[in-house]
């Protein structure tokens, strides 16, 4: 196929698969509260309007705190959340809740976008392929902008956390994931690659093995131990998890 119509084709399934996403999606949600919003939202609108939170987790007050809100058509209740699962709300409290869901809403719908660009980014995903895949998703893209869920803004924050991770700055890496852990358990199983050991290679002209933060200089071979032992404390500073050995094990 010329490139030129295959570009004109990605065109029309990227605009094709947007435009199912919006209408099937976004529409609806902008203009309903089903439950998952309102868990959110009850206490975002708390603490925004510094009001007390002491009562949260009792189910019957929470749902007279909705009724006060004019949420009249869903359950809710904040049992199973953590408290900062309110948080990334809170600078939506002060509206009322149809107009935040429609914030929401529309913020979910870029982070959707920015969300495929990312992965484009990582993994050389199109995005008119990223697109079609989401608005073929299903219940799944759907049911997430209906009750106004937290699974995109979720799978961005892993998505960036591993795009930092691979350009070597695993400290906002590891922030990213462990607030989204704070939010949702789904990104804790990320964590474990910060708190395993890991090896990395050193390599020299006349020596290679594998060397961690926690090697001792007598486990290096007698040539590299002759160096300068500031030259060591100097590299050891960048960081306990990269090798101090190689800039002076290397000549220069």
């Amino acid at each position: 196929m010329p490139e030129p119509t295959r570009r004109a084709w990605s065109w029309v399934i990227a605009a094709a698969s947007f435009a199912l996403i919006v209408w099937s999606a976004v529409l609806p949600a902008a203009r309903h509260i089903y439950t998952d919003f309102s868990n959110y939202y009850i206490p975002a609108r708390l603490i925004a309007r510094g009001q007390s939170t002491a009562r949260l987790y009792e189910f019957s007050w929470f749902q007279r705190q909705m009724e006060y809100a004019g949420i009249h058509e869903a359950l809710g209740g904040f049992n199973y959340f953590p408290p900062p699962a309110a948080l990334p709300l809170v600078p939506l409290g002060g509206l009322e809740p149809i107009p935040a869901k429609t914030v929401w809403t529309i913020a979910n719908l870029i982070m959707l976008v920015a969300l495929l660009l990312v992965l484009r980014r990582l993994g050389g995903l199109p995005l008119a392929a990223g697109l079609a895949l989401a608005a073929l998703s299903g219940s799944g893209l759907r049911d997430n902008f209906l009750f106004g869920q937290f699974y995109i803004a979720l799978t961005l924050l892993i998505a960036v956390a591993l795009w930092l991770l691979l350009a070597g700055r695993s400290t906002p890496a590891g922030a990213l994931l462990g607030f989204g852990t704070a939010l949702k358990l789904y990104p804790a199983p990320f964590l474990v690659y910060f708190v395993a050991p890991r090896r990395t290679p050193c390599r020299s002209r006349r020596w290679a093995g594998p060397c961690t933060h926690t090697t001792s200089p007598a486990s290096c071979p007698r040539r590299s131990r002759a160096r300068p032992t500031h030259r060591i404390t100097q590299r050891s500073r960048a960081g306990p998890t990269s090798c101090a050995w190689p800039s002076f094990v290397s000549r220069p």
